[in-house]
């Protein structure tokens, strides 16, 4: 494997829907990614949480890699969520098979850190998780009705 097939691989997060909408198309997992980083770092530089700033963003970087793999699962989607702990795990295994290893090390940390959530910021960064795509849907409460959205 090289740097630039990983690269590549790595860069298909972008090519991954979410349901929001971004103007007048659907948003990608890449920019969730990239806005919970921004509001985490917006956050911690406003109140003092006392967290390894790095590694909450580190963290809120890579949360979301195996959806190069699944496809994101959508907050009302029952049955997925319910098999959301296996699905993320398979797509982690085929995600370790297309990647160098130490890209694989790096991801399996932080993958595993967010997914236990016992550390400040594990805790900290899943809340961000939760907390973007209701700041997101503000934006967009024409489009609420669609998934029955409500204040």
């Amino acid at each position: 494997m090289t740097d630039l097939s990983d690269l590549k691989y790595l860069i298909k997060l972008k090519e991954i829907d979410r349901k929001g909408i971004v103007g007048s198309r659907m948003e990608s997992t890449a920019e969730h990614c990239w806005a919970c980083i921004i509001l985490a770092d917006y956050l911690m530089n406003k109140y003092n949480f006392d967290l390894n700033k790095d590694k909450v963003k580190d963290l809120l970087l890579y949360h979301d890699l195996a959806e190069i793999e699944s496809g994101d699962i959508f907050i009302l989607d029952e049955k997925k969520l319910k098999i959301r702990t296996r699905i993320e795990k398979t797509s982690f295994k085929t995600l370790k098979k297309k990647v160098s290893i130490d890209i694989i090390k790096r991801y399996s940390h932080f993958f595993k850190e967010f997914d236990d959530c016992k550390t400040r910021e594990s805790k900290f960064a899943r809340a961000i998780d939760s907390l973007e795509p209701m700041i997101h849907w503000f934006g967009y409460v024409d489009q609420w009705k669609r998934y029955n959205f409500t204040e």
